[in-house]
């Protein structure tokens, strides 16, 4: 069976192509784990990933709202955590060169994504201080982009 997620990819297709980069992974280090541990490890990571696509049933409304607020609360964390590191320079404590090495190998994030995000940040914490309140005010990337 075959059900259409966003962008016009089957959930087959994402299936495939995550056995794909499993076994990409476990064929990297096989010469570590030896040829019969990395074929059980592939069996045993393909039933858990069959599992997870097996259709659950849909969250209550209460439930999808909960869980979309917690969503958006964590993202906001994310972006003013990531002006913390920028800020305090944290690339260059680790021995990275620059922001975007950074970046990149810690969190797989673009140059440019990771800008969005300290912008985002940067509004956030502007609003706050000009409205004076405590509370995170609720601003996308794409709005403070703007």
């Amino acid at each position: 069976m075959s059900y259409s997620v966003s962008g016009g990819t089957s959930y087959a297709h994402s299936r495939h192509a995550d056995y794909e980069a499993i076994e990409q992974v476990l064929q990297q280090q096989e010469p570590y784990l030896g040829r019969a541990r990395t074929m059980d490890m592939s069996m045993r990571v393909r039933k858990s990933l069959d599992e997870s696509f097996d259709e659950a049933p849909p969250l209550t409304r209460t439930a999808a709202r909960d869980l979309t607020d917690r969503i958006k609360r964590a993202a906001t964390q994310i972006c003013l955590l990531l002006l913390e590191a920028h800020d305090g320079r944290a690339w260059s404590s680790l021995g990275y060169r620059s922001w975007e090495a950074y970046a990149r190998q810690e969190f797989r994030m673009s140059r440019s994504r990771s800008y969005e995000l300290l912008d985002q940040a940067r509004v956030l914490q502007a609003v706050r201080s000009a409205a004076e309140i405590s509370a995170i005010p609720d601003i996308s990337a794409y709005a403070a982009v703007r």
